[in-house]
């Protein structure tokens, strides 16, 4: 596996405990405009002897290396490794022409299986 992904897969679980912790407080995070804020807010609800310490709520909620490695990661890549995703089979046949399209238009060339 690629550092890439690795990097995206990390991110990932931030994501998924972020997603966790705001169904466990029952806070909507577009209620809030700062992840600062939002951060503060669940932690006012957790209970007092929750598992995770206060430097995993700040690598789930704040802008920090490993969130931005994946977002990176997420945006970036060679153009033939984005080829085959794609043309995915699990697409429609109207979903791989309207991506082969705009692949062909950021790209300059048409996706091509290798």
């Amino acid at each position: 596996m690629s550092s890439a992904m690795w990097r995206i897969y990390r991110r990932m679980v931030l994501d998924q405990a972020r997603i966790r912790l705001l169904d466990l407080t029952g806070i909507n995070s577009e209620d809030f405009n700062s992840s600062g804020l939002l951060e503060e807010a669940v932690e006012a609800r957790l209970p007092k002897n929750f598992a995770l310490k206060k430097s995993a709520l700040d690598m789930i909620f704040k802008t920090g290396s490993v969130r931005q490695q994946g977002n990176t990661a997420a945006h970036e890549g060679p153009p033939e490794a984005i080829a085959l995703p794609v043309l995915g089979s699990d697409l429609s046949n109207s979903e791989r022409k309207t991506f082969a399209e705009v692949y062909k238009y950021v790209y300059g060339v048409e996706p091509a299986l290798e």
